[in-house]
Formats: C-alpha cells, sequence, structure tokens
C-alpha cells in the first residue's frame, strides 16, 4: 500500500506520492492555526495538548484531523506507507498518538526535518495495529524516512536514494543494488515496486527535474485492479486494490499537485493563496470533485456530513463501532466550530 520517492536537486526537492487503497473516497482538508488540539489518548497516556503553529493542507481517507498526507505553510510535507514489518513497539517514556494523528501533529508543530528529529524525543505513534513507515521532506530539501522495527525508531536523514514503498527500507535498498538495471519480479510487490523507482532515480535524480516529473515516477509503480499483492486491509481480495491518488508536494513553492483514479488531470493547489488565520473559516472539498479552476476555488466550508461520509465508508475495512464513529465526527465539528479540541 502506497510508495514515495523524493526527487529533484538538493536545493529543491519534491515528494511523490502514490496512495493504494481499496476504497477512493476523501477529503482535501484546510487546518487553520492557533486551533487548540489534545490527543486522542488512550486510558493511562499522557495527554499532549498544543496549539496550532503552521496552517496546513491535507489527503484524508478516514477523517479529517487524521490523515495520510499532507503539507504545512513552512513547507514540511509528510506522507505515510503501509509497514509490512513495522512495529512501533510500547516502549515507556513517550506520549503517544494515533499513527495517523501523529502526521497532522508534525504538520501543526514544525517547520523543519531537525525540529521533527526533536520531536520524536518524546512524541511517537502508539502501537495500535496500523504498521506505517513515513516519508519526510522540508523547504531546504531535507528530508527524513521513518521507521520502527521490532519497535526499535530506524532514520534514514537525507539518504542517497529517498524511496519507500511498503518493506524495511534497508531490506529494499539492498535487493536494488543487487538487481539493478535487471529487475525480475513483477512491478507488484512492494520490493519490486522500489527497484523500479530506484533504477529510474539512479538513472534521472542527477537531471534538472520538474515537479509534474514526479508522476511519471508515480505513473510507473501506479496499481491496477488485480496487481497488488494483498495486504490485511483488503481482506485477501487483490482486486481491490488500485492507485487511487497521485500527489507531488513542492515545499519551497509551497505548492501541491494531485491527480485521483476517477479525475486524472493534475490539480494544483497553492498554500499562499490560503487563510490559515484563526478566524478563517475550516475549508474541505472531495477529492474527486471536478474542479474547472483554481482549486482554491473549489474548497467549501467544511461539512459535517462530508466528514462522516468518510468516517462511515472507512469503516467497511477498518470496524468501527457506530457510537466510535459518531464520537469521532462530533468530535472533529466540535474542534472546527470551537477551535478547541478538549478530552473528557
Amino acid at each position: 500500500m502506497c510508495s514515495t520517492v523524493i526527487f529533484g536537486t538538493t536545493s529543491n526537492r519534491y515528494l511523490a506520492e502514490n496512495y493504494d487503497y481499496p476504497l477512493d473516497h476523501g477529503l482535501v482538508g484546510v487546518n487553520l492555526r492557533e486551533t487548540t488540539k489534545e490527543n486522542g489518548r488512550q486510558p493511562g497516556e499522557t495527554a499532549i495538548r498544543w496549539s496550532v503553529k503552521y496552517g496546513s493542507v491535507t489527503f484524508n481517507s478516514f477523517s479529517l484531523e487524521l490523515p495520510v498526507s499532507g503539507m504545512n505553510e513552512a513547507g514540511l510535507a509528510v506522507a505515510l506507507m503501509w509497514h509490512d514489518e513495522g512495529d512501533f513497539g510500547n516502549e515507556p517514556g513517550f506520549s503517544r498518538l494515533s499513527p495517523l494523528q501523529w502526521i497532522q501533529y508534525q504538520l501543526d508543530n514544525y517547520k523543519n526535518i531537525e525540529e521533527v528529529l526533536e520531536g520524536l524525543k518524546t512524541v511517537r505513534a502508539r502501537n495500535e495495529g496500523i504498521p506505517l513507515h513515513y516519508s519526510l521532506l522540508d523547504a531546504k530539501g531535507n528530508c527524513l524516512l521513518i521507521e520502527f522495527v521490532d519497535g526499535e525508531i530506524r532514520l534514514e536523514k537525507n539518504p542517497e536514494f529517498p524511496i519507500l514503498t511498503n518493506s524495511t527500507y534497508q531490506l529494499c535498498l539492498t535487493e536494488a543494488k543487487r538487481s539493478f538495471g535487471s529487475l525480475e519480479m513483477p512491478k507488484n510487490s512492494s520490493i519490486a515496486r522500489f527497484c523500479h523507482l530506484y533504477d529510474q532515480y539512479a538513472v534521472q535524480n542527477h537531471a534538472e527535474v520538474k515537479p509534474v516529473d514526479g508522476f511519471n515516477f508515480l505513473d510507473s509503480v501506479s496499481q491496477t485492479p488485480g496487481a497488488m499483492q494483498s495486504f490485511p486491509w483488503n481482506k485477501g481480495n487483490e482486486n481491490n486494490t488500485i492507485t487511487v491518488w497521485s500527489i507531488v508536494f513542492c515545499p519551497r513553492e509551497r505548492e501541491i499537485l494531485f491527480k485521483t483514479n476517477q479525475k486524472k488531470t493534475i490539480k494544483k493547489v497553492k498554500l499562499g493563496d490560503i487563510g490559515f488565520e484563526k478566524n478563517s473559516q475550516y475549508l474541505a472539498m472531495e477529492i474527486n470533485e471536478e474542479v474547472l479552476g483554481p482549486v482554491t476555488q473549489s474548497l467549501k466550508p467544511y461539512s459535517k456530513d462530508s466528514n462522516r461520509y468518510i468516517v462511515q465508508q472507512s469503516s467497511l475495512l477498518i470496524p468501527l463501532s457506530k457510537s466510535e464513529q459518531d464520537n469521532l465526527v462530533e468530535t472533529i465539528d466540535s474542534l472546527y466550530d470551537k477551535r478547541d479540541m478538549r478530552v473528557e
């Protein structure tokens, strides 16, 4: 599930992400500065409370405030991937967030990779059956791959080949170097997708590139029905997992390009055209909406019903009781109305 590659020159890099999933619904959301939030903590966990420093634009499949990727106005971009060998662990001494809220926390609080690294000393994602690893890029071109194996954190800062799929980075890198130029595996497995991106990256990355070139990387490992190998969330039905979104984050330009399986025209979000002030409206749009002009003109005031829809759809694969769904929807609605999320 998902592939990312960070490409470009040292001074201007881009983060390209394929989001592969059985469900293709989603919301593009705008998050505002100075909103006060708390972690959705489990019993016995330490409360984390923060006021949003940086507005952001996020891509949400499960619920607003639980993004799968996004970028803030400082140019920090974050994207997730399923991690077959992943294990966040239960090491004591850390405050914990859900693996998806952890992404929003980074976007809300940090402007660059150095601040993210400092934050990892105290705040991490919790182990709740969703093993993930993450690709991050900032406006200065610094990148970071974060993963956890056997509960131990593994960090790759500014690696030579900043690529992630669904297997542990070093495992993929070893195979990519061994098979360079002679890939024998079909391009649907995690390691094969990594190797394919590695081969392209090794040849192309020293040339000047444009953001749209990211879609060449992404299209080359795009998943079609029947291509993706099974993973726990698709209930063994490999015919229902496809590349539903392709996104290129441009931190230096503060722009995001994206297309979807339903709407293949590339759309652009300019963060500089969005007001992230506390007293602005929370905005969102359905990711598959037909866009005829600038994306900012398609962003509409946040709708509780739109968020309820993606929560309900997601629950088809990740079981949430009706009361859990209602609680999540009401919590987000209260947050966006009062700008203050308090854990009762």
